[in-house]
C-alpha cells in the first residue's frame, strides 16, 4: 500500500487585503479521491494543524469540464474520513516523514504565505527528495519548493523542469498586486526550467521524483503522473 501525505495551507487571508485565501478545495479533492480509489493510505497535514481555511472563490478554469471538479468536491465532502482529516489536519511539526512514500503539496493562495520561507517544511521536502521519495506540488503548492536545498546546499530546483502558476494567470485573476510574488518568476530565478501551458490549461510534469502541476486544471494530470510513479495501472471503482 502506498502511504501518501497531503500538505495544505493554514493561511486564510490574502495578505493585507480583505480577500479570503486558503485552500482551493478542488485541488485537494480531485487527487485525493483518485488516490482513495487506488487504495492509497492518505493523511492531511498543514503548518498549524486543525481546521483548514477554504477559499470560497468559485473554481473557474478553462479547457476543463467543471463538472469533474464539482463531482470530486462532492464526493470528498461526502466522505466522513476525508472531512475528518480536513477538519483535524496533522500539525506539520508532528509529521513523521519516514511513514510516507510521498507527499503532495496542494495549492490555494494561502500557500504563498505559509509554504514559502517555512524552514521546517523545506527540510522535510529536502529529506524526501534526497532520499528518493516522491514529492508533488500542485499550483500554488509549488511555493513550498522555493527554499528546498539539495545535499550540496544549492537550491533543489536548480536544473529541474517544473511548472507553476504563470504571470498571465495571476494577471487575469487580478492577483499580481495582492500576492507577495509570482511563482513563474520564482521558479526561473531559482534555476529551474519553467514550462507552461496557455493560461488555465492543464500541464503536469515529472522530473524524476519531483512532480509539478501548473494550476487547478492540472489536478487530474498530476494525479495520473503520481499513479505512474508508483506503477498503479488501474483504479478501484468508477471514474470521477
Amino acid at each position: 500500500m502506498v502511504n501518501l501525505l497531503f500538505i495544505v495551507t493554514s493561511h486564510g487571508e490574502l495578505g493585507i487585503h480583505e480577500d479570503d485565501a486558503g485552500l482551493f478545495l478542488a485541488e485537494l479533492s480531485v487527487p485525493y479521491m483518485i488516490f482513495a480509489r487506488a487504495g492509497f493510505s492518505l493523511d492531511i497535514a498543514s503548518p498549524k494543524g486543525g481546521v483548514i481555511p477554504i477559499d470560497p472563490t468559485p473554481c473557474t478554469v478553462c479547457d476543463v469540464d467543471p463538472m469533474m471538479f464539482d463531482a470530486a468536491v462532492q464526493r470528498f465532502c461526502a466522505s466522513k474520513g476525508a472531512m475528518k482529516r480536513l477538519h483535524d489536519s496533522i500539525p506539520l511539526a508532528k509529521v513523521q516523514r519516514t511513514q510516507y512514500d510521498g507527499m503532495v503539496l496542494v495549492g490555494g493562495y494561502g500557500a504563498l504565505w505559509d509554504f514559502s520561507h517555512n524552514s521546517f517544511l523545506a527540510l522535510i521536502i529536502s529529506h524526501m527528495l534526497n532520499e528518493g521519495r516522491m514529492v508533488a506540488a500542485l499550483s500554488h503548492g509549488t511555493a513550498a519548493l522555493m527554499d528546498v536545498r539539495a545535499t550540496d546546499g544549492s537550491y533543489a530546483l536548480k536544473g529541474r523542469t517544473v511548472c507553476a502558476p504563470t504571470f498571465e494567470e495571476e494577471e487575469i485573476r487580478q492577483r499580481v498586486s495582492k500576492i507577495p510574488y509570482v511563482l513563474e518568476h520564482q521558479m526561473k530565478d531559482l534555476g529551474a526550467t519553467h514550462c507552461k501551458a496557455p493560461a488555465f490549461s492543464p500541464l503536469a510534469l515529472a522530473d524524476h521524483n519531483l512532480i509539478t502541476g501548473q494550476n487547478t486544471a492540472s489536478a487530474a494530470h498530476l494525479a495520473q503522473l503520481i499513479l505512474d510513479y508508483f506503477h498503479i495501472t488501474s483504479l478501484q471503482g468508477s471514474s470521477l
